[in-house]
């Protein structure tokens, strides 16, 4: 004699709710026959096979108009054709979740190297290479808030793309004549700084040997950092070229103390030619 189940133990069996069997009853997945007498649910033997397949398939992340549709088309093609069509989309999971691991590793080593190794206060040349950023906003009218138009700008139609605040670095164009103001003024640009590159970058800043300082605070000591860096410069028979990056590498996303805040502020040079 086959063996039947109320819906409790049936849902029990599963860890699922009543209410999750009745669901899939009303759409046509699985549709227990029905106690004459009082019209009680009941799951017998010839059910479990499809019971079975539902739990395994929601296990791969199967939806259920999928899985519906494979019920209703119950063959070995079939069977094929989705497994397949199941390892390409996990494929794709592995790719992304592995570029997902390089930024969040690069991150950790930017907030090592900005708490470990980089020195504060010590000019350093570096060469690099371009670097892709994208564009949030041309300029900053006065009150605007970046982290707004950081939003506004991932969700700008056509090329949206995830925020990810702790694997982006918000950085700023900055115009060096208007430094001792500490507000909108000086922003030429403001961008966001991802490594690796997301492949949607609208501009880049261009390769090459670059004075770098990493200070610590929030940005009012700008000015006297880039008067040091100026200083620098032309100790070292150095000459800036185009405008002063500042990169927010510890920023309001990783704590609420300004005084943990560390900026590294960066100007392309070439020689001075005597």
């Amino acid at each position: 004699m086959k063996r039947r189940l109320t819906i409790k133990r049936a849902a029990e069996l599963y860890g699922l709710s009543a209410d999750t069997l009745r669901y899939y009853e009303k759409i046509g997945l699985i549709v227990p026959q029905r106690e004459k007498d009082n019209g009680y649910r009941l799951y017998s033997s010839d059910d479990f096979p499809k019971l079975n397949m539902i739990a395994s398939m929601l296990r791969m992340n199967f939806s259920l108009g999928k899985i519906k549709h494979y019920l209703e088309h119950h063959d070995l093609q079939t069977n094929i054709s989705l497994l397949t069509q199941e390892m390409a989309e996990i494929d794709d999971t592995i790719e992304q979740l592995q570029k997902r691991r390089r930024r969040v590793q690069t991150s950790l080593g930017q907030l090592a190297a900005a708490l470990y190794e980089a020195p504060l206060g010590q000019m350093r040349l570096t060469k690099y290479l371009e670097r892709p950023y994208i564009l949030v906003a041309a300029a900053l009218e006065y009150g605007e808030e970046l982290p707004l138009l950081c939003a506004e700008r991932a969700a700008c139609e056509g090329c949206s793309f995830d925020l990810d605040v702790f694997c982006m670095s918000p950085a700023f164009i900055l115009d060096s004549d208007q430094l001792e103001y500490n507000d909108a003024r000086r922003v030429k640009r403001a961008l966001l700084y991802a490594d690796p590159p997301l492949g949607i970058e609208d501009g880049a800043l261009p390769p090459g040997t670059y004075l770098s300082l990493t200070i610590k605070g929030d940005a009012s000591s700008d000015f006297e950092a880039w008067q040091s860096m100026v200083r620098y410069l032309e100790a070292n028979k150095l000459r800036a070229v185009g405008d002063l990056v500042e990169f927010w590498i510890i920023n309001e996303y990783n704590s609420d103390e300004e005084s943990e805040y560390v900026r590294l502020l960066q100007i392309l040079t070439e020689p001075v030619l005597v």
